[in-house]
């Protein structure tokens, strides 16, 4: 079993041995009088994701804007309703992330048509 394992380390090892030498023999092909080769982070990327590494990464700021419409909400009037409405919203976010400035506003309170 571990004898296998090893064998089969040895093979991947030499995969990516192989496919690294390929990929840079190729791109610096049409390049034989340069001494630098450049590379776009997707075409790197693309090189790592086919060794089985990890991919290079950019952090990125998202700004959302959520809409949402709570029905049922059973209040004396709008402002209630709105205040109900706005204690009930909980926002759940990966905890991988870093959030700010997390805020919401209601839009609207009207009565549900019977």
């Amino acid at each position: 079993m571990l004898v296998q394992q090893i064998k089969d380390a040895r093979t991947e090892l030499r995969t990516v041995r192989e496919t690294a030498t390929n990929f840079f023999q190729e791109e610096f092909a049409g390049n034989i009088n340069d001494d630098e080769i450049t590379f776009t982070k997707d075409e790197l990327n693309e090189f790592l994701n086919s060794i089985g590494a990890e991919q290079i990464s950019t952090e990125w700021e998202v700004t959302l804007d959520v809409r949402v419409t709570i029905s049922g909400v059973s209040a004396s009037n709008s402002d209630d309703a709105e205040s109900m409405a706005e204690n009930a919203l909980s926002i759940d976010i990966d905890t991988t992330c870093d959030y700010s400035n997390m805020d919401f506003e209601v839009l609207d309170a009207s009565a549900e048509k019977e």
